[in-house]
């Protein structure tokens, strides 16, 4: 008998060992931990998006607005997990360069704007060229010179202008981390005020290229 006693003891480990590991597929599979593929954590480009939000840091080296050209940057991040709706907060900085009738000097007029806002992507934000639309808030303030015809010379005010602006924008992302966009936007003023005086409605307009990173 004692002679047979280590095929019996090996026998009988083998056989715990094959128990226990069924038990735990069992185990496993009536919780719903099944292994995914690890292709379902990938969030490439024209894939299926994991949880992972949609974020984008761009600069705008060709941007103007109805005060002059300049430049800006803006960060644009997803609200819902299917990337339907982002909020996007652009900062941006202009020059009207203009001469003086009277002076005869050139003048820069700086305008600074922030305009914060959401984006509308009807396919979701996901995919290497989509479209997307949405309102923004317009902030403005700088200064711009007048010529006053009256002391026949030119001042210097300052400007503050608060206002509503429609955005229209095709977003091109050839990698899943290279950003490039094209933006358009109209709008109008509540508030324009010159050296303190609302001085009225006034339209509103800004655009771009844009070429940022993906995150």
């Amino acid at each position: 008998m004692a002679k047979y006693f280590p095929g019996i003891f090996v026998a009988a480990l083998l056989s715990f060992n094959t128990t226990f590991a069924q038990t735990d597929d069992d185990d496993d599979s009536r919780s719903g931990n099944k292994q995914m593929p690890s292709s379902i954590y990938m969030n490439e480009i024209g894939q299926v998006p994991t949880a992972r939000k949609y974020k984008v840091l761009a600069v705008a080296p060709m941007q103007f607005t109805e005060n002059g050209v300049g430049l800006s940057v803006s960060y644009e991040h997803s609200i819902d997990k299917h990337g339907i709706v982002t909020y996007v907060l652009p900062a941006i900085a202009t020059l009207n360069s203009t001469t003086s009738s009277f002076s005869n000097k050139r003048h820069q007029d700086p305008m600074f704007y922030f305009m914060p806002g959401l984006k509308f992507y009807p396919t979701s934000c996901y995919g290497k060229i989509k479209y997307a639309l949405g309102p923004s808030l317009v902030i403005g303030a700088g200064q711009q010179r007048v010529d006053d015809y009256y002391y026949n010379n030119d001042q210097l005010y300052d400007k503050f202008l608060f206002g509503i602006m429609v955005n229209n924008s095709v977003n091109f992302t050839p990698t899943p981390h290279i950003y490039l966009g094209v933006e358009f936007g109209l709008g109008f003023t509540y508030l324009n005020r010159l050296n303190g005086v609302n001085d009225g409605i006034t339209g509103l307009t800004q655009g771009g290229l844009k070429i940022g990173y993906r995150f």
